[in-house]
């Protein structure tokens, strides 16, 4: 696609890693890869209540009732349904987005191996200072962009999402039930929480050969 090559694009989003690399990036146009983590188990959560707000759209629009409609999030969790281990899945296997196969121990390493040499982390539940962390590393902080600063701050302010929904406590049979489910991931977050303040730390010392 050259997407690269071309410098039509300062930033791409995407969740297709490996295909990124191939069909977008070549020797002598590498990316940086920076990314926003978010715990797995409120990933979890939001996302039934992501999938059961939209099936009450479609409900209402196509007066069918929708999979998620009549259960509840307790049932949702017992029934295993979600993802598992989304994330160490798209860092390390094609076709990240499809849930086929199984991640291993092995690929957990690979993940941290790569979240450590390869990339520079950021928390959704640390958003400014992330943000912050983002604009030094890569220069993009520009006083006089305005509409740009004040996107940001719509960003820090509000968040990725405006979607709300209650939340679960940890220590509850619903927080175990995404646990068990998302154990490789759980490990690789809290590798990641210390990863961000290790990178952080640099950042503020104009260090961060080793993130590159």
């Amino acid at each position: 696609l050259s997407v690269a090559s071309s410098h039509l694009a300062d930033v791409i989003f995407t969740s297709y890693l490996y295909e990124s690399l191939t069909e977008l990036f070549d020797i002598l146009h590498p990316g940086r890869l920076f990314l926003l983590m978010r715990c797995p188990i409120e990933r979890e959560v939001s996302l039934f209540y992501h999938r059961q707000k939209v099936m009450l759209e479609e409900e209402q629009k196509n007066k069918k009732k929708g999979t998620y409609q009549n259960i509840t999030i307790e049932e949702y969790a017992e029934k295993g349904l979600g993802t598992s281990n989304l994330l160490v899945r798209m860092l390390t296997k094609p076709n990240s987005g499809q849930e086929e196969g199984g991640v291993t121990r092995d690929d957990l390493e690979i993940a941290k191996l790569m979240l450590q040499r390869k990339c520079l982390i950021g928390l959704t539940a640390r958003m400014e200072e992330s943000i912050i962390g983002f604009d030094r590393y890569f220069g993009w902080y520009d006083e006089n962009a305005l509409e740009t600063n004040k996107c940001r701050k719509n960003l820090v302010e509000h968040g990725l999402s405006t979607h709300t929904h209650p939340r679960v406590s940890e220590g509850s049979d619903v927080w175990d039930l995404f646990h068990k489910k998302n154990e490789l991931d759980m490990e690789l977050y809290e590798f990641a929480l210390d990863l961000y303040q290790e990178q952080r730390e640099k950042i503020q010392m104009g260090n961060m050969n080793t993130a590159r």
